[in-house]
């Protein structure tokens, strides 16, 4: 029994490294890249810098990424 507990215990831990892993590469290549590119449009080439919080280029990324998805079920109601 004790060996199948710790083989549970690794396959569990695998499984959630792969799941941040997989969370983490969508928010910071996907959602900020796009987030970046809208900003870096709308502000004319000045906002992000290096000393912006990436945490709002990665919150406008993911809006603008939803928002067609939102956008799309309401007016399809």
């Amino acid at each position: 029994m004790p060996v199948e507990e710790i083989g549970i215990g690794i396959l569990g831990a695998i499984a959630r490294f792969i799941g941040w892993l997989i969370i983490e590469i969508f928010l910071q290549v996907i959602c900020w890249g796009i987030g970046c590119g809208f900003l870096k449009v709308v502000s004319f080439g000045k906002y992000p810098s290096k000393d912006s919080n990436e945490g709002i280029v990665i919150a406008v990324g993911l809006i603008i990424l939803l928002s067609p998805i939102i956008l799309f079920t309401i007016y399809a109601i």
